[in-house]
């Protein structure tokens, strides 16, 4: 991410003062939806960037913001990718139905394993997670997932709307680990129906890495 940051700014990153980038990094971990991420990264760092004086920390705050953003959006789009594979398409219109297949359900945990610990999500999922229409969990790559219940939630109830959607930073995850929900609709074979969704518990510790990488002081 780091690498679509232009050399200047990076340098202005790095000679940011620790209040600064402290306010940065708990504007982007309070308990809001992460989808609105840019707008409080860059209203929150711009004020204290007016403090300091600095125009350049400013911009260089939006870069930050914006990649962070751009990240959060791919995390959406992958799981969507894993929404529309036929193995969870397949365990999951037969869970619809009420006759579950012991060797689909396998199947589909197999890839929600590997999924997770793919390169494709970036190492950043620490659950990942499939849910019938009432929003409760019946496949998961991890046991502590099975059994938990989204169907209140409104990041879910978007997924079943068909759209993708995020949750709320929320700590309790691996590690206790502070983590983000992002849910994806399922549709049926046919595409005529959301029979379920795909959550995806997204480790946020990179925003937290990306601030460290710019050291305090000049």
């Amino acid at each position: 991410l780091w690498k679509s940051i232009h050399i200047k700014e990076k340098r202005m990153l790095k000679n940011m003062r620790l209040a600064t980038k402290l306010l940065i990094i708990s504007a982007l971990l309070v308990a809001v939806p992460l989808v609105v991420v840019t707008s409080v990264a860059v209203i929150t760092s711009s004020g204290a960037v007016t403090t300091v004086g600095t125009a350049g920390l400013r911009r260089g705050a939006r870069f930050l913001a914006s990649g962070i953003n751009h990240a959060m959006q791919q995390e959406q789009i992958m799981t969507q990718m894993i929404a529309d594979n036929q193995t969870i398409v397949g365990a999951a219109e037969a869970a619809a139905t009420g006759s579950p297949s012991p060797a689909e359900s396998a199947a589909a945990t197999r890839l929600l394993v590997k999924a997770e610990a793919d390169q494709m999500l970036n190492n950043s999922a620490t659950g990942l997670m499939v849910a019938d229409r009432n929003g409760t969990v019946f496949l998961a790559s991890t046991q502590r997932g099975l059994g938990q219940s989204f169907g209140s939630e409104p990041f879910f109830q978007a997924a079943l709307n068909g759209k993708r959607s995020f949750g709320v930073v929320t700590a309790g995850g691996a590690g206790n680990e502070a983590s983000l929900p992002v849910a994806a609709p399922i549709r049926s074979a046919a595409g005529s129906q959301v029979i379920g969704g795909v959550i995806n518990e997204v480790n946020i510790r990179f925003v937290q890495n990306l601030v460290a990488k710019a050291t305090v002081g000049k």
